[in-house]
């Protein structure tokens, strides 16, 4: 009888789950995540808490912050000088901005130079020119997430699996970090959304109309030129996105899908008409910013981009943070001890980092960048999200690729800055032993076109039942995890009294008190 009594109430509990299963995990919730997330409510609700906390790290945070904002601001000063770039000369003594006058990578300092004239003229406080400069980035991140939302959006994802991508991006500590303090990172993630928006519409256009419009192609020159100009590293992402696109003119060319005669019709048509002028003329005029700094390093150092020592001697550039670092490093010669497990190991290394620095709380240069552990609930989901999404694209490769004209575009954008990245950082670690330069924000602008690589690779499992169920629940959680701890949590947690103002002490341990007890640490 007992025996019986608990074989009726293993069927009753069986029947229970069942039901409740059905009743929460069944297409009612996939339905209901989609509608959420999908809704305006959900994005404004998103872009909100990021310009919040962007604006909070803005205000509070001691200069210098950690993204090298003491050099940031001093280009800045050097640049308002001056009415044009080519001007600037390089300062007198240690060169403690590199070989300032052979960096590409200066037009956030030169166009930013300009509201610091302005705001000069009203203020003497080097702190209220920091802050306002600063809440500048955040209205300039915060344009770059709107821009990818469209670029998301003009790839055919509809709004819920571009609002979740997105979602997770700006949750993520570095963003908001990123977004508040004073940097070039900020106009270089925007205007990499831009550049890889207009490719995209260019790429659209060639596809479905099989025309070349001439204001298209100035204007798509134009964004590759400023982003360029704004940060040099973006060289291999344009070098991916331009045989790409030499290769796909030449491949429909070959199929008969494009008259070049007609489009150089087109051309001479446009050219006349006012849209074309303009985009030319913007064009020929960041052409010739971009000969005027690129060109010249080529000819006076054959390299676009001079080694400092290359253009200033050894001694001067000791006085260049970052050079005076791996020289002495050097110096000590523990590259001549790596050895071949070290060398094998270092890729995973050089991820792990990259996840590590995403998620990582850092303080001023003043008390020399003290590091703070990541809260541990969305460190370990942005762990999860990566290895997933990393293992997607490399098992679904071929069928993301297979007739995707676009995303054959974003994989050479992506896939070519990465590797560059990663060789670069790998060539640091032989000259020193050390792992340097591994930072997270360096791939955020690319981020977005990384996970709508995996999404690509995922969607056709959404069509079966169950994995809608699975991928709700995954989502669900994971936006609970991002949102739990994630943001600017680790900074306002970790974070000690030195890492901001004086005045805004008191303000920093309020806050400290009342988000802590509901954070994981």
């Amino acid at each position: 009888m007992p025996k019986c009594a608990s074989s009726g109430a293993y069927t009753e509990l069986g029947l229970y789950y069942l039901i409740m299963y059905k009743l929460f995990f069944g297409k009612r919730v996939f339905a209901t995540l989609v509608s959420v997330t999908a809704s305006r409510w959900f994005w404004r609700g998103i872009v909100g808490l990021f310009v919040i906390q962007a604006v909070y790290i803005a205000l509070v945070g001691q200069f210098s912050m950690a993204f090298d904002e003491h050099f940031h601001l001093a280009a800045i000063n050097e640049y308002s000088k001056v009415l044009f770039p080519w001007q600037v000369t390089q300062p007198p003594g240690p060169a403690e901005l590199s070989a300032f006058t052979a960096d590409g990578s200066y037009l956030y300092h030169y166009l930013m130079s300009f509201p610091y004239r302005l705001l000069r003229l009203v203020t003497t406080s080097q702190t209220a020119l920091i802050v306002m400069l600063r809440l500048l980035d955040v209205g300039i991140v915060v344009a770059g997430w709107y821009v990818f939302r469209r670029l998301l959006f003009e790839l055919k994802l509809s709004a819920a699996p571009a609002h979740v991508l997105l979602a997770i991006c700006m949750l993520m500590p570095m963003a908001p970090f990123m977004a508040g303090q004073l940097t070039y990172d900020a106009l270089f993630f925007t205007s990499c959304g831009v550049t890889v928006l207009l490719l995209v519409r260019l790429l659209r256009t060639v596809s479905e109309q099989r025309k070349l419009p001439l204001s298209l192609v100035a204007w798509v020159g134009v964004a590759v030129l400023v982003t360029l100009q704004t940060k040099y590293a973006f060289f291999p992402a344009a070098l991916g996105a331009g045989l790409y696109m030499i290769g796909y003119l030449t491949r429909q060319t070959y199929q008969k899908r494009l008259r070049w005669s007609s489009i150089w019709q087109s051309w001479r048509t446009d050219a006349s008409k006012g849209s074309g002028a303009v985009a030319v003329g913007v064009l020929l005029l960041t052409g010739v910013l971009f000969v005027q700094r690129y060109g010249m390093n080529y000819l006076n150092y054959g390299s676009l981009v001079p080694e400092c020592q290359v253009v200033l001697s050894h001694e001067r550039c000791l006085g260049f943070a970052p050079y005076g670092r791996d020289a002495d490093i050097r110096e000590k010669g523990w590259y001549k001890t790596i050895t071949q497990k070290q060398r094998l190991t270092y890729p995973y290394k050089w991820y792990e980092k990259m996840i590590y620095e995403s998620y990582f709380a850092v303080g001023p240069k003043e008390i020399a960048y003290p590091v703070a552990e990541p809260l541990p609930v969305p460190y370990t989901a942005g762990k999860i999200v990566a290895a997933l999404g990393a293992l997607t694209i490399l098992l679904r490769l071929p069928w993301i690729l297979r007739k995707n004209i676009y995303a054959q575009l974003l994989f050479a954008v992506t896939g070519t800055y990465v590797v560059f990245l990663f060789l670069k950082n790998y060539g640091a670690f032989l000259a020193t032993a050390v792992p340097l330069s591994i930072h997270g924000r360096y791939v955020l602008p690319f981020l977005p076109l990384a996970g709508y690589l995996v999404y690509i690779g995922l969607r056709p499992l959404l069509r079966k039942q169950k994995m809608q169920t699975v991928s709700a629940v995954a989502v669900s959680i994971l936006l609970l995890a991002s949102l739990w701890g994630g943001g600017m949590a680790a900074y306002i947690i970790r974070s000690q009294d030195t890492w901001y103002w004086p005045t805004m002490q008191p303000i920093s341990r309020v806050v400290r008190s009342v988000v802590a007890p509901f954070i994981l640490k």
